[in-house]
């Protein structure tokens, strides 16, 4: 049988010790998480504009990655990675916050919109298409945490850093976000789309 294909997974957010723990850097703790479970005993290199560590998951060569340009510029060092490795479009997933989903609620899709987010508009103008799988990583919109106010900084809240219990719920997110990765390379997409949705958030 021919070798399957490689995977790439990337995991969007900003580079440097003061974005770390911020809300906008989830994509990069899913991919911290899989490095944990899969790459321990690997050492990240870097290669344009990118840190990429390569495992094996569910039989297949993977790629994790972590863009070091800041968000608005990850489609380059994307594309870059996907041309190094040979990696088609079919098998690329992207992780990333999402304002649109309650705080650490999950959703699979492939292709759609950006929503606003800049990571994914930078993406689909560097590849010239939407049609890649991306796991959505909820964080919850400032109007559903302060209704009150009249006034919601995106910017700040997407760059700010979650509170104790924000957090819990974010790192059981991470943890359950890791599985599904794992689900798309084991079972494939559609079954892994199928096991997270019905999983609620209590």
């Amino acid at each position: 049988m021919p070798e399957s294909l490689p995977w790439v997974i990337v995991g969007l957010g900003n580079p440097g010790a003061e974005y770390e723990n911020t809300r906008h850097n989830a994509g990069f703790w899913v991919i911290d998480e899989l490095c944990r479970r899969h790459g321990s005993s690997a050492s990240w290199k870097e290669k344009n504009s990118a840190l990429f560590l390569r495992v094996s998951i569910g039989g297949n060569v993977v790629y994790l990655a972590k863009p070091q340009s800041f968000m608005n510029l990850s489609g380059r060092p994307v594309a870059a990675l996907l041309s190094f490795f040979k990696v088609p479009l079919t098998n690329l997933l992207v992780v990333h916050d999402e304002l649109a989903l309650d705080t650490a609620v999950l959703r699979l899709k492939l292709g759609g919109g950006s929503a606003g987010h800049n990571g994914i508009k930078s993406l689909v103008q560097c590849l010239g298409s939407d049609s890649f799988f991306r796991l959505r990583l909820g964080i919850s919109h400032p109007r559903q945490q302060f209704p009150e106010s009249s006034r919601h900084d995106v910017s700040a809240w997407v760059l700010g850093k979650p509170g104790s219990k924000e957090q819990e719920l974010l790192q059981d997110a991470v943890r359950r976000a890791a599985d599904s990765i794992e689900d798309v390379l084991c079972d494939g997409f559609v079954v892994a789309q199928q096991r997270l949705h019905q999983v609620t958030v209590g």
